[in-house]
């Protein structure tokens, strides 16, 4: 673990103490990263402790599922019974919720927190890369309350560079053409539309009460000053905010000035 500004190495003692001072935690992630998940799993049970009056935020959650996610919070159902109304059990690969997101969770309830179903649901994102954010905001209210527009992630040259460059090498990967500047542009739409309504849903659960909130989500949409953090910083410009990314060993890091995260975990298991 180091100081992603400095370099220098810090201890668990220093990562948590800075991580208690915060506001926002805003840990990214590689979705089928084990150490990534048990680092999350670690800051989820202290920070709980600490802050009973936290709440724990996912991307793997959306907003339509947040009274499901009530009902368990409130013991109207059990831990099975939420994981199959969400559709969750395999969210990052063949049973993969309960041993690595269940636990987040469970932190949450057993110290009195929240959780919050931070996403937007797939049908209204799918709609921001197809028809454009003008085809949302025609929306009816009730399902504008499933998702937030974004400005600041979209706004931003950099933001899009990298995401560019992210499209450019997986469609290398695949042996396929790189993606025209049009459709980067359509799937960015998609992407800065998850970061807005997880953002906004951040900020809420502050305006809320909650003492501090914890977020996972990928590394991309957090790393290098990314879409959600240019999001959460235009909605709660006083609140602090730390981001952590864990980084797979030999993964590059450089994005000219702007560091990968306030702090950086290196999980060993080799990209």
């Amino acid at each position: 673990m180091r100081d992603g500004h400095t370099g220098a190495a810090l201890d668990w003692n220093e990562v948590l103490a800075r991580l208690a001072a915060a506001d926002v935690v805003l840990i990214g992630e590689t979705h089928d990263d084990p150490h990534a998940h048990a680092f999350e799993q670690a800051v989820a049970q202290d920070l709980c402790a600490l802050w009973p009056r936290c709440a724990v935020s996912l991307e793997m959650l959306e907003r339509n599922e947040q009274p499901t996610v009530d009902a368990w919070l409130r013991g109207e159902i059990d831990t099975e019974e939420m994981i199959d109304q969400t559709g969750s059990a395999n969210w990052a690969g063949e049973g993969s919720w309960v041993p690595w997101y269940q636990p987040i969770l469970d932190a949450a309830r057993d110290n009195g927190g929240r959780v919050v179903a931070a996403n937007a649901p797939r049908p209204y994102v799918r709609c921001a890369r197809e028809q454009g954010l003008e085809a949302l905001e025609q929306l009816p209210p009730d399902e504008a309350l499933l998702f937030d527009l974004p400005t600041a992630a979209l706004a931003s040259a950099a933001y899009r560079e990298r995401f560019r460059q992210i499209m450019h090498s997986m469609a290398r990967a695949a042996g396929n053409e790189p993606a025209s500047e049009n459709d980067i542009d359509q799937m960015l739409r998609s992407q800065a539309t998850w970061d807005a309504t997880m953002a906004a849903s951040i900020a809420r659960a502050r305006a809320m009460g909650a003492s501090v909130v914890i977020h996972s989500v990928g590394s991309f949409h957090v790393s290098h000053e990314g879409g959600t953090v240019l999001e959460l910083r235009q909605r709660r410009p006083s609140d602090r905010i730390v981001v952590v990314v864990v980084e797979r060993a030999g993964a590059a890091t450089a994005a000219g000035d702007v560091p990968l995260a306030d702090i950086v975990v290196s999980s060993p298991l080799a990209e």
